[in-house]
């Protein structure tokens, strides 16, 4: 189990985020987790797998469903979350509990709602996700998007919208939808205000070259390491714990521009086999993000050959140990400014067979 969080090294401080803020600033770190990300085509798996179902019956009417999954449903495809059916099928593996709640049909699309609940363990948290695909004999794609549309944290239960777009007719065998989910992928996130730095900010901070292992992990485009930049030198700073395995190593100005230091002390390479081939994704992951009322403070021309992020020193190739953040300018200290450290500690993906066979006739509907 994950160490607790170190909440008394700084006050947690969560302001209201303009509206797209979340999905911008998570997109870089959310292609880590799967290969089968919501908005990309992804190849429907041919592979037969046995699993115990448990068919409850439909005996849950539309008007006792989810809320909140139904008003996520609602925004992708309106005209069938009106007749969305209820499915209730239910089957179980490695302690961990998949429900198809309910769904609806029509040729190439397919709106579903389904839950995962741990029954063992704390393995599912609010940042879960699966991807529900269904088998096909001819083979095939599918264009899906999902989203969480509620976390019960006592009952370790996350309850999933998905809507797919299918490049044929949704695949019907033998008068089933054969859907399975075969890997569950999760993370427990923290968020750390950093706006209290701003006002009290070392206008002329101690710094030193840039480390000769350094590497660009972000930028406008691609360049080269300017002889000229400067980073942070901290190493006699007294550093401020943010996370266990992520420390703040400083904070300051450089030739007008905002720099931010993390030093990771225990982080690692998670390494686990997926369809035959070996996968590597890091145990802990950072970034920070300032964020303005108008617009990101993030004027690319202004950095140095545009970068806005290095790495260097690590025991280990894929990760490094200290992370620089470069911004084009200092904003003030106020309560429009959003400027936090986002940490994202991973769990391993957990494989297993979750597989149900939906009617056809029991969700396809009059509309």
């Amino acid at each position: 189990m994950l160490e607790k969080e170190i909440e008394n090294a700084l006050t947690t401080h969560r302001p209201e985020l303009p509206r797209g803020f979340a999905e911008r600033s998570d997109a870089r770190t959310l292609k880590v987790m799967t290969e089968h990300a919501p908005g990309r085509r992804k190849p429907i798996v041919l592979a037969a797998i046995s699993t115990f179902v448990l068919l409850l019956g439909a005996i849950t009417s539309l008007a006792a469903a989810n809320e909140e999954v139904n008003a996520l449903l609602y925004e992708w495809w309106p005209e069938a979350a009106k007749a969305l059916m209820p499915v209730n099928l239910v089957c179980e593996d490695q302690g961990i509990r998949m429900e198809i709640l309910s769904a609806a049909l029509e040729k190439d699309k397919l709106l579903v709602s389904f839950s995962l609940q741990d029954l063992k363990g704390e393995r599912i948290t609010e940042n879960t996700y699966a991807f529900l695909e269904l088998e096909d004999n001819a083979g095939g794609s599918c264009e899906a998007t999902s989203g969480t549309a509620s976390y019960d944290e006592k009952e370790k239960k996350i309850t999933i919208g998905q809507y797919g777009v299918y490049d044929r007719s949704v695949p019907v065998i033998g008068g089933e939808l054969i859907a399975r989910i075969e890997d569950v992928s999760s993370w427990r996130e923290t968020q750390v205000d950093l706006t209290p730095y701003l006002s009290d900010l070392d206008t002329q901070a101690k710094t030193m070259a840039v480390p000769a292992d350094a590497e660009i992990l972000e930028c406008l485009e691609e360049t080269e390491i300017p002889e000229t930049l400067r980073v942070l030198d901290c190493r006699e700073t007294a550093f401020i714990p943010l996370k266990s395995g992520v420390e703040l190593a400083g904070i300051g100005l450089i030739d007008g521009q905002l720099h931010v230091q993390l030093h990771y002390t225990s982080r690692r390479m998670m390494e686990y086999e997926e369809n035959n081939a070996q996968v590597s994704m890091p145990s802990l992951l950072g970034s920070v993000t300032l964020f303005l009322p108008e617009t990101e403070h993030m004027d690319h021309e202004k950095l140095p050959n545009g970068i806005n992020k290095l790495g260097w020193g690590s025991k280990d190739e894929s990760l490094r140990e200290w992370e620089e953040y470069i911004f084009s300018g200092c904003p003030e200290a106020d309560n429009e400014t959003v400027f936090r450290c986002q940490i994202r500690e991973f769990n391993a993906p957990i494989f297993g067979n979750w597989e149900v066979k939906i009617p056809a006739r029991l969700i396809q509907g009059n509309r």
